[in-house]
């Protein structure tokens, strides 16, 4: 069974509540698979961390303390484009995380970056160093510099495959647990500004993706799937809803196990 963690920024808070009910109800998985956002928490997940822990991790963060202007682009215009650097973030995983090798880690984990050259997913696993892959996965183009991976530049994987089913059957999983970080409900609210309609633009083709491939695969793969229902439009780069975010991930998801477990129920 593979626990598939996709990408969402803020709303990778949902995760951490998702990653508790399942725990709660004895679900472990053989590996995990996880894109921008999905792979930070895959890192920590992967790496052994209790439910509780990773919460107070996600309660705890704050995005001044993630991120730093990048002075090098200033700077240096044609060097790392990006107007924000992921520095601060870098070293706040090496200390806290419980493995930064891939071979360290308590449950497999791939981690999904984009190669820009290629214009394709690539997938780091197995041997060698989780941090790098970890913040290249989450590094939005535009936003955050590229970063080099084996002598290219790779930026955030949820670009190219935020919810990696694909992966997932070739690693010969046969049922997938995951929660829609990036599911494009109706808006609640008007969209004010360009940083919205971006977003909403990203999170809009990001679902239609993720859909197009769950028909594809839905022969091949039991995806257990929680869409969240939420009250408002959360901004991915917003961190101020975490809490709400945590306790509706984890009610919704209890709720949908419990539904399953009854008879008749699937």
């Amino acid at each position: 069974m593979g626990l598939l963690l996709c990408g969402g920024g803020s709303r990778g808070a949902m995760e951490a509540g998702f990653y508790r009910a399942l725990t709660e109800a004895g679900v472990r998985p053989d590996f995990i698979l996880g894109s921008s956002i999905g792979a930070l928490n895959g890192a920590y997940i992967g790496g052994g961390m209790a439910p509780s822990e990773l919460i107070a991790l996600w309660r705890a963060f704050r995005l001044r303390r993630a991120i730093s202007p990048n002075w090098a682009w200033l700077f240096h215009p044609r060097r790392r484009p990006g107007f924000l650097s992921l520095a601060p973030l870098r070293n706040w995983l090496r200390r806290t995380l419980p493995a930064t090798r891939f071979e360290d880690l308590a449950i497999p984990l791939a981690v999904v970056t984009t190669d820009l050259e290629a214009g394709r997913a690539c997938y780091w696993h197995g041997q060698g160093d989780l941090v790098e892959p970890v913040i290249a996965s989450m590094s939005l183009p535009g936003i955050f510099p590229p970063v080099e991976l084996d002598g290219r530049l790779h930026v955030d994987g949820g670009i190219t495959n935020n919810a990696p089913l694909d992966k997932a059957h070739e690693l010969g999983a046969r049922s997938v647990y995951m929660i829609e970080c990036m599911c494009a409900e109706r808006c609640p609210t008007p969209l004010r500004g360009w940083a919205d309609i971006v977003m909403r633009s990203f999170s809009i083709a990001l679902d239609s993706k993720y859909r197009a491939e769950l028909k594809h695969f839905h022969r091949h793969i039991e995806v257990h799937s929680i869409r969240p229902d939420l009250r408002e439009e959360v901004d991915v780069l917003d961190f101020r809803h975490t809490g709400y975010l945590i306790e509706a991930a984890y009610r919704q998801t209890r709720a949908r196990l419990a539904a399953r477990a009854e008879p008749g129920m699937s």
